[in-house]
């Protein structure tokens, strides 16, 4: 029995049948404008909100940044003739350290799966 959070999109729809259930008062919303952390190196660091905190902040190495920086303005592999995985895109198209950083923590958390044997 899972007794962790669960979550879903609140949209209208859902929030109305939760409601209809009776669940009204067991719903917690999140804050949409929180900012989201990841455990790394022994202390919670906050996620990229912005650009700017993209550039300027130390989630990632500047060579980490700039890896990254490249892959999204298209300076990356080719994309291959088979099927990726969710790590292969990733280390792809941002890098290594980007996917260890940001996604790997919540493919593997959030979806429990192993990001190297989920399809991209």
């Amino acid at each position: 029995w899972e007794e962790g959070p669960n979550s879903f999109q609140p949209y209208e729809a859902i929030i109305s049948l939760a409601c209809d259930l009776g669940l009204r008062d067991d719903l917690v919303l999140a804050d949409p404008d929180a900012y989201r952390f990841v455990w790394w190196q022994g202390r919670l660091r906050a996620l990229p909100a912005s650009p700017t905190d993209a550039v300027f902040g130390d989630f990632l190495s500047l060579p980490g940044k700039i890896r990254a920086a490249l892959g999204a303005v298209g300076v990356k592999d080719p994309m291959p003739k088979r099927e990726e995985s969710v790590k292969e895109f990733v280390v792809r198209n941002l890098g290594e350290e980007a996917f260890e950083r940001l996604i790997d923590p919540f493919v593997s958390g959030v979806f429990a799966g192993d990001p190297s044997a989920l399809s991209a």
